[in-house]
């Protein structure tokens, strides 16, 4: 039994391994979506489909409390080893879902209702719409930083101004406006075209 129960684990996680997260990261590939959104969406569904496979079936064999222990092992695991960056971020979610889970079967007696289901589907959809907010910001602001180097480098070249010593005003979200060391303004430069 023993062995025949590792038979099937190692069975449920080849095929997400090697044929379900594949297919998931393709599919995610074709449809232009963001490495950080996919991982919270599709692969996170590939990397979570063993554990919910065997979460049925510890709970139609009467032992609901191995599957949460493994739902929530196996969670606890995936949130902790990461990126430190986004670690806060992911840790207050996880939290915030364990606390509601807590509440909801001192509740309701360890029945899991369909607005309870609801109430954690919203959640993971804040989730996802946080992770996908941090990443348009990141990608926002290495955009600003690699149009600063680029105004830089324009004046490198030039005698008068010495490039280490200007400074930079961003005067709204597409306009940076630099000045020299006399806090002169110099010239200002659009964010969004390639003018200088």
């Amino acid at each position: 039994m023993v062995v025949w129960l590792m038979f099937l684990f190692s069975f449920i996680g080849i095929v997400a391994s090697d044929f379900f997260c594949p297919n998931l990261s393709n599919l995610s590939n074709r449809l232009g979506l963001n490495k950080n959104l996919t991982g919270v969406t599709f692969l996170g569904f590939g990397n979570g489909a063993p554990d919910v496979l065997s979460t049925f079936v510890a709970m139609r064999s009467g032992t609901g409390s191995l599957a949460i222990g493994e739902l929530i092992g196996a969670a606890s695991f995936i949130v902790t080893v990461v990126d430190k960056r986004s670690f806060t971020r992911d840790l207050g979610f996880f939290t915030l879902a364990i606390l509601l889970i807590i509440i909801i079967i001192i509740i309701t007696n360890g029945r899991i209702l369909s607005w309870e289901a609801n109430i954690l589907m919203i959640l993971y959809m804040i989730y996802v719409i946080t992770v996908g907010l941090g990443t348009w910001y990141n990608h926002h602001r290495q955009s600003k930083i690699k149009f600063i180097q680029r105004v830089r480098t324009k004046f490198l070249d030039e005698p008068t101004i010495s490039p280490q010593k200007l400074t930079y005003n961003f005067l709204d979200e597409l306009i940076v406006e630099l000045k020299d060391e006399s806090s002169l303004p110099i010239i200002q430069v659009s964010f969004y075209t390639n003018r200088l």
